[in-house]
């Protein structure tokens, strides 16, 4: 969700214009993990995703910044990583 923002507020567009979630992957070796995975939420996609791999080094020092919240919070609230979309995502 933090890197979701990042990228939104990096390229000037609405966070709910990309979608995001966290999904249960494999590496190369097979040990069990998890992929952040970010997509464009319009039908056939808009290209925002796209502008995300030059600048993955930026986004992701502002996804850190928008994790540490400005209210202090114990994980999430609205001033950090609640949004109307992301608001049944808590746990």
């Amino acid at each position: 969700v933090a890197l979701r923002q990042a990228l939104a507020e990096f390229l000037g567009i609405n966070q709910r214009e990309l979608g995001c979630a966290a999904i249960p992957s494999r590496d190369e070796k097979n040990a069990a993990g998890w992929s952040a995975v970010l997509y464009d939420t319009a039908t056939g996609g808009a290209g925002f995703v796209a502008a995300a791999p030059p600048v993955l080094e930026d986004l992701l020092r502002r996804a850190r910044g928008i994790l540490e919240c400005r209210k202090n919070c114990d994980s999430a609230c609205q001033s950090c990583l609640l949004t109307y979309d992301t608001q049944h995502m808590v746990e």
